[in-house]
This record gives structure tokens, C-alpha cells and sequence, in this order.
């Protein structure tokens, strides 16, 4: 990682070294939110935070393919048929067979965990004020087609609510390639259930 918009974030610590020096107030960098669809929950315009319908849909996707390719697999009629003499085809559908089985598995019990972590986030959930420690954005690869993203990482922290330490933690993101930076410093907000589970608004 490469630290980027380095002239503003010293102009920013420049401009409150001089406040402090001098007891000028300086005006705050304002909210910033990580993700722009928590906006209007992390602004306190919206009561719950939006579902994550790309978790969803990717969970729904997982089950159904899995499910859909075991009677797929077992329709094949070179396995019925009296001239067939080979175990590869019965071999080969019992492999596959296991593999849709442990795609089904794995996503009964992702979502089993995603609706827990919903469910304790709306009941128990409450956000807390933060503050954006360091942020960096680079380029990696992405996927097969020899592309790149976009990568935004944050390093953000808070005071715990319940033990009153300073939490601490790095999240990252794509974005867009016309993404701006965030200042250091600037106030961010935290959907918080207890020191093991919180996320970034």
C-alpha cells in the first residue's frame, strides 16, 4: 500500500498544529461513511441500516445451484443403461454429487451465521462515534480477465463501550477509480455489539 493524498492530510495537521498553538478553532473534516449505503442510518435518517442484498442473493445462488445439480447429475441415462459397463459415470456423478452437497451445506450454515449476526446487529446493535485513523488506496487484481480494482483501506478506531479501551482495526473495500480519499481524522461512525462484533458504517 502506497499512502495517497499526502499534500491534504498535511495541510489538515498543519492547519490544527497552528489551532491548538493559537486556540483558533478549526472546522472538522465532516462524516464520512464507508460504505454510501449506510449513509442515511449513519446520519440518524433512516431507523435500521439496509440489508446487504448482495450477501442475500449470493447465499439464495449458492443453495439453489447446489440442489439444482444433484438430481441433474443422477438424470444422466448412460447410468441406467444395461450397455453401460463403466463405473466412470456413476463415480463421476457421486464425486459431483458430494461437491453440491458441500456447496448446500456451506450455504445453510453462512447463512444461518449472516442471519444471526442481522438479527444480534437490529436488536443489540447501537452506533458509536469513531474516528478514520489512516487511509490508503491502491490497485490489485481482479478476477481472471487480467483486470484491476480499485482498493480502498481504512484504518479506523473507537472507544469501546464496554471495557472503555481503544479499538482499533483495518477494513478495505473496492471503489471506483474517481474515489477521493478520506481525510485522517475525519469522524466516522460504528454499529457496535460488543468488542467482537462491530462493523463500519
Amino acid at each position: 500500500m502506497h499512502p495517497a493524498n499526502g499534500n491534504e492530510q498535511h495541510t489538515l495537521a498543519k492547519r490544527l498544529a497552528e489551532a491548538q498553538y493559537h486556540q483558533v478553532p478549526v472546522e472538522k473534516p465532516p462524516l464520512w461513511v464507508f460504505n454510501r449505503a449506510n449513509q442515511a442510518f449513519a446520519e440518524g435518517r433512516s431507523p435500521r441500516p439496509p440489508r446487504n442484498w448482495r450477501v442475500i442473493i449470493g447465499l439464495i445462488a449458492a443453495i439453489t445451484i447446489g440442489l439444482g445439480m444433484i438430481p441433474l447429475l443422477w438424470s444422466n441415462p448412460v447410468l441406467y443403461s444395461p450397455k453401460n459397463l463403466s463405473l466412470q459415470p456413476l463415480l463421476a456423478s457421486i464425486g459431483f454429487s458430494i461437491v453440491a452437497v458441500l456447496i448446500v451445506l456451506i450455504g445453510i450454515v453462512s447463512s444461518i451465521v449472516f442471519i444471526r449476526r442481522s438479527l444480534r446487529y437490529a436488536a443489540q446493535g447501537r452506533v458509536i462515534d469513531g474516528e478514520l485513523v489512516e487511509a490508503h488506496q491502491w490497485k490489485r487484481g481482479s478476477g481472471n480477465r487480467g483486470g484491476t480494482a480499485t482498493v480502498l483501506g481504512v484504518i479506523y478506531q473507537f472507544v469501546s463501550p464496554d471495557s472503555g479501551q481503544i479499538v482499533r482495526k483495518l477494513d478495505e473495500r473496492e471503489v471506483s477509480k474517481k474515489n477521493t480519499i478520506p481525510l485522517n481524522g475525519a469522524p466516522v461512525k460504528v454499529l457496535y455489539v460488543n468488542d467482537k462484533l462491530y462493523r463500519l458504517l
